[in-house]
């Protein structure tokens, strides 16, 4: 009974010690609270407060692209935590020799506004995100009844929250997106867009407590080999 206790603290310990050492360091967040919107925000963007029933947040659109593009802070931009700054040279190469690589995260909530067709007949009617021109997200969502989407169901509604009278809204919260960049890479740019979506009146999305975050995680080849050195001190102990 020990011994098999042994073996399975072994091989969830290593998984445990990594999760514990990776530190997610914030980049940016947005709560859009203030009212306004700073320069990292393409012309497209606008705050929506037009309805008490949702707090402030970055919408009402439809089909327009709406773009927030952020310079990566220079300690930010390689696995060593050492890269040149904007004035150019190189980005600071591997650093830690493969052992680790540098993984960001988008993380936010989605607001789908009066009658999204997700799959239905008037669709497909979705949302995508780009993270640096890759489409990193491309789901449908429906709010109205007996319609299917593709993306998982929404932690609020189909109910009506707020805007067009007899429509459903729909909330989408901590919608999160992990992506990597080239070694080096200094901006990091999003696109959020509704495709195939009518006039405002009819269907339109708001998004809402945005944060970017980077961390610093093992490399693929090293877990692999942490894990295994796991599972052999499991059956030492046996």
């Amino acid at each position: 009974m020990s011994g098999g206790l042994r073996i399975w603290a072994s091989a969830i310990a290593a998984p445990l010690l990594l999760a514990s050492a990776a530190h997610a360091d914030l980049l940016y967040s947005n709560n859009f609270e203030s009212g306004t919107l700073g320069t990292e925000w393409s012309a497209s963007a606008k705050i929506d407060a037009s309805n008490t029933t949702f707090t402030k947040f970055m919408g009402r659109k439809t089909n327009e692209p709406v773009r927030l593009a952020l310079r990566i802070p220079p300690e930010f931009r390689s696995t060593s935590g050492s890269s040149s700054d904007d004035n150019g040279g190189s980005g600071g190469g591997s650093g830690g020799g493969g052992a680790q690589h540098r993984v960001y995260n988008v993380t936010f909530d989605l607001y789908t506004i009066d009658s999204w067709d997700g799959n239905g007949p008037q669709g497909p009617d979705s949302f995508r995100v780009y993270v640096n021109d890759t489409i990193k997200l491309n789901e449908t969502f429906a709010t109205g009844a007996g319609l299917t989407q593709s993306f998982r169901a929404p932690d609020i509604g189909p109910v009506h929250i707020g805007f067009a009278p007899g429509w459903k809204d729909a909330i989408y919260r901590d919608i999160s997106i992990d992506f990597t960049l080239p070694e080096g890479t200094r901006w990091m740019w999003f696109d959020f867009v509704g495709v195939n979506l009518q006039s405002m009146s009819d269907e339109s999305w708001g998004i809402d407590n945005i944060r970017i975050s980077t961390t610093l995680v093992p490399a693929p080849g090293s877990l692999a080999l942490l894990l295994g050195g796991a599972g052999m001190l499991g059956r030492r102990r046996r």
